[in-house]
Protein backbone atom coordinates (compact mmCIF):
# COMPACT_ATOMS: atom_id res chain seq x y z
CA UNK A 1 0.00 0.00 0.00
CA UNK A 2 2.62 2.39 0.84
CA UNK A 3 4.55 1.57 -2.84
CA UNK A 4 0.91 2.50 -4.18
CA UNK A 5 1.00 5.74 -2.53
CA UNK A 6 -1.72 4.97 -0.12
CA UNK A 7 0.71 5.63 3.07
CA UNK A 8 -2.31 6.77 5.78
CA UNK A 9 -4.01 3.15 4.89
CA UNK A 10 -0.46 1.38 5.29
CA UNK A 11 0.54 3.54 8.43
CA UNK A 12 -3.09 2.38 10.22
CA UNK A 13 -2.63 -1.45 8.26
CA UNK A 14 1.11 -1.18 10.48
CA UNK A 15 -0.66 0.11 13.77
CA UNK A 16 -3.67 -2.24 13.45
CA UNK A 17 -0.75 -5.43 13.09
CA UNK A 18 1.67 -4.12 16.19
CA UNK A 19 0.56 -6.05 18.79
CA UNK A 20 -2.35 -8.63 19.04
CA UNK A 21 -4.68 -6.48 21.23
CA UNK A 22 -4.06 -3.10 19.63
CA UNK A 23 -7.00 -3.94 16.55
CA UNK A 24 -9.78 -4.75 19.34
CA UNK A 25 -8.58 -1.55 20.99
CA UNK A 26 -9.10 0.22 18.08
CA UNK A 27 -12.22 -1.42 17.18
CA UNK A 28 -13.57 0.04 21.16
CA UNK A 29 -12.78 3.47 20.14
CA UNK A 30 -14.38 3.51 17.03
CA UNK A 31 -17.14 2.21 18.25
CA UNK A 32 -16.75 5.11 21.62
CA UNK A 33 -16.96 7.84 19.24
CA UNK A 34 -19.74 7.01 17.26
CA UNK A 35 -22.17 6.55 20.65
CA UNK A 36 -21.14 10.48 21.49
CA UNK A 37 -24.05 12.45 20.73
CA UNK A 38 -23.55 15.30 18.82
CA UNK A 39 -25.07 18.65 20.37
CA UNK A 40 -28.78 19.53 19.06
CA UNK A 41 -28.59 23.43 18.29
CA UNK A 42 -31.43 25.66 19.26
CA UNK A 43 -33.98 26.50 16.57
CA UNK A 44 -34.95 30.53 17.18
CA UNK A 45 -38.71 29.55 19.06
CA UNK A 46 -36.68 27.48 21.06
CA UNK A 47 -34.25 30.28 21.82
CA UNK A 48 -36.60 32.80 22.19
CA UNK A 49 -38.63 30.31 25.22
CA UNK A 50 -34.87 29.88 26.82
CA UNK A 51 -34.76 33.69 26.95
CA UNK A 52 -38.05 33.78 28.43
CA UNK A 53 -37.72 31.41 30.65
CA UNK A 54 -34.48 32.12 32.44
CA UNK A 55 -35.06 36.03 32.37
CA UNK A 56 -32.08 37.08 30.21
CA UNK A 57 -31.31 39.99 28.83
CA UNK A 58 -29.74 40.48 25.45
CA UNK A 59 -26.18 40.49 26.74
CA UNK A 60 -26.58 37.81 29.17
CA UNK A 61 -27.82 35.57 25.81
CA UNK A 62 -25.15 37.49 23.66
CA UNK A 63 -22.94 36.01 26.77
CA UNK A 64 -24.04 32.24 26.98
CA UNK A 65 -23.78 32.47 22.82
CA UNK A 66 -20.37 33.74 22.90
CA UNK A 67 -19.35 30.83 25.35
CA UNK A 68 -20.73 28.18 24.31
CA UNK A 69 -19.23 29.09 21.13
CA UNK A 70 -15.68 28.91 22.32
CA UNK A 71 -16.17 25.40 23.46
CA UNK A 72 -17.20 24.22 20.02
CA UNK A 73 -20.54 23.88 20.32
CA UNK A 74 -21.99 26.50 18.16
CA UNK A 75 -26.12 25.31 19.62
CA UNK A 76 -27.49 29.04 19.66
CA UNK A 77 -28.51 31.00 17.04
CA UNK A 78 -27.79 34.56 16.90
CA UNK A 79 -30.47 37.26 18.48
CA UNK A 80 -31.15 38.78 15.11
CA UNK A 81 -32.50 35.43 14.43
CA UNK A 82 -34.29 35.40 17.51
CA UNK A 83 -36.13 38.85 16.91
CA UNK A 84 -37.00 37.49 13.28
CA UNK A 85 -38.53 34.92 15.17
CA UNK A 86 -40.17 37.32 17.60
CA UNK A 87 -41.45 39.45 14.89
CA UNK A 88 -43.34 36.40 12.95
CA UNK A 89 -45.09 35.62 16.51
CA UNK A 90 -47.25 39.30 15.71
CA UNK A 91 -50.66 38.64 14.34
CA UNK A 92 -50.90 40.53 11.06
CA UNK A 93 -53.27 43.84 12.59
CA UNK A 94 -52.09 45.13 15.40
CA UNK A 95 -53.49 48.75 16.30
CA UNK A 96 -51.66 50.48 18.46
CA UNK A 97 -52.62 54.08 19.88
CA UNK A 98 -50.96 56.29 22.87
CA UNK A 99 -53.43 54.65 25.19
CA UNK A 100 -54.11 51.34 23.64
CA UNK A 101 -52.88 48.62 21.71
CA UNK A 102 -55.45 45.80 20.24
CA UNK A 103 -55.96 42.85 17.80
CA UNK A 104 -58.93 41.88 15.93
CA UNK A 105 -60.67 38.58 17.42
CA UNK A 106 -60.57 36.91 14.23
CA UNK A 107 -57.23 37.78 12.94
CA UNK A 108 -56.05 36.57 16.50
CA UNK A 109 -57.53 33.67 16.16
CA UNK A 110 -56.44 32.83 12.32
CA UNK A 111 -52.88 33.54 13.67
CA UNK A 112 -53.02 31.08 16.55
CA UNK A 113 -54.48 28.49 14.22
CA UNK A 114 -51.95 28.80 11.74
CA UNK A 115 -48.85 28.68 14.19
CA UNK A 116 -49.64 25.59 15.65
CA UNK A 117 -49.72 24.02 12.32
CA UNK A 118 -47.00 25.10 12.07
CA UNK A 119 -45.08 23.19 14.76
CA UNK A 120 -42.64 20.31 13.90
CA UNK A 121 -44.25 17.94 15.82
CA UNK A 122 -47.85 18.73 14.34
CA UNK A 123 -46.49 18.66 10.80
CA UNK A 124 -44.69 15.88 11.53
CA UNK A 125 -48.49 14.11 11.55
CA UNK A 126 -48.34 14.75 7.59
CA UNK A 127 -52.21 14.61 8.08
CA UNK A 128 -55.03 15.99 5.55
CA UNK A 129 -56.91 18.22 7.96
CA UNK A 130 -60.82 18.45 7.07
CA UNK A 131 -61.88 20.51 9.87
CA UNK A 132 -59.72 22.73 12.51
CA UNK A 133 -61.43 23.37 16.37
CA UNK A 134 -59.92 25.65 18.21
CA UNK A 135 -60.27 25.43 22.49
CA UNK A 136 -59.21 28.14 24.34
CA UNK A 137 -59.84 30.50 27.45
CA UNK A 138 -59.52 33.92 27.93
CA UNK A 139 -59.79 36.47 30.66
CA UNK A 140 -59.33 40.05 31.92
CA UNK A 141 -57.81 41.83 34.64
CA UNK A 142 -56.19 45.58 35.77
CA UNK A 143 -54.75 48.01 38.00
CA UNK A 144 -54.98 51.42 38.84
CA UNK A 145 -52.43 53.72 40.37
CA UNK A 146 -49.01 52.82 38.42
CA UNK A 147 -47.04 55.11 37.82
CA UNK A 148 -47.75 57.78 35.12
CA UNK A 149 -44.99 58.55 33.09
CA UNK A 150 -46.54 60.99 30.26
CA UNK A 151 -48.89 64.18 31.52
CA UNK A 152 -49.83 65.27 28.32
CA UNK A 153 -52.12 63.13 25.69
CA UNK A 154 -52.72 64.11 22.01
CA UNK A 155 -55.08 66.74 22.27
CA UNK A 156 -57.50 63.62 20.12
CA UNK A 157 -57.40 61.98 22.91
CA UNK A 158 -60.14 62.12 25.51
CA UNK A 159 -58.34 64.13 28.34
CA UNK A 160 -59.61 61.63 30.86
CA UNK A 161 -57.00 58.64 29.96
CA UNK A 162 -53.51 58.52 32.20
CA UNK A 163 -51.29 55.68 31.79
CA UNK A 164 -51.65 55.18 35.80
CA UNK A 165 -54.41 52.70 35.10
CA UNK A 166 -54.37 50.10 32.77
CA UNK A 167 -57.11 47.25 31.44
CA UNK A 168 -56.05 43.82 29.25
CA UNK A 169 -57.69 41.03 28.07
CA UNK A 170 -56.08 37.75 27.81
CA UNK A 171 -55.98 34.97 25.84
CA UNK A 172 -54.68 31.33 25.98
CA UNK A 173 -54.97 28.91 23.40
CA UNK A 174 -55.24 24.88 25.52
CA UNK A 175 -56.01 22.64 22.30
CA UNK A 176 -56.47 22.01 19.00
CA UNK A 177 -58.18 19.13 17.80
CA UNK A 178 -59.05 18.44 13.58
CA UNK A 179 -61.45 16.07 11.69
CA UNK A 180 -60.60 13.37 9.75
CA UNK A 181 -62.74 11.35 7.66
CA UNK A 182 -65.67 11.84 10.21
CA UNK A 183 -63.03 11.16 12.93
CA UNK A 184 -62.23 13.80 15.18
CA UNK A 185 -58.29 13.92 16.88
CA UNK A 186 -56.19 16.35 19.39
CA UNK A 187 -53.61 17.15 17.41
CA UNK A 188 -51.86 19.68 19.92
CA UNK A 189 -52.44 20.41 23.43
CA UNK A 190 -50.93 22.71 25.71
CA UNK A 191 -48.86 21.18 28.29
CA UNK A 192 -48.37 23.27 31.65
CA UNK A 193 -45.39 25.82 31.21
CA UNK A 194 -44.92 24.33 27.46
CA UNK A 195 -42.92 28.10 26.61
CA UNK A 196 -41.88 27.23 22.90
CA UNK A 197 -45.28 26.47 22.07
CA UNK A 198 -46.62 29.35 23.59
CA UNK A 199 -44.22 31.53 21.66
CA UNK A 200 -45.64 29.96 18.86
CA UNK A 201 -48.57 32.53 19.59
CA UNK A 202 -47.29 35.49 21.27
Amino acid sequence: MHKSGKRSAALLFKELTSSPNRALKMRKSLKNTNIISLPIPYSPNEAMAFIMDNNLTKKQYTNIRIGSKARNSNIYPSYDKVLIAKKQCYPNYVIITECSAEIPLQDLLNHTAQRILQIPSVQSMNIKIEKCELLSKWGCDGSNGQSQYRINFDSSTKQSVTDSDMFMFSFVPLQMSCTIDDNKFIIWKLLQQDSADLLNFY
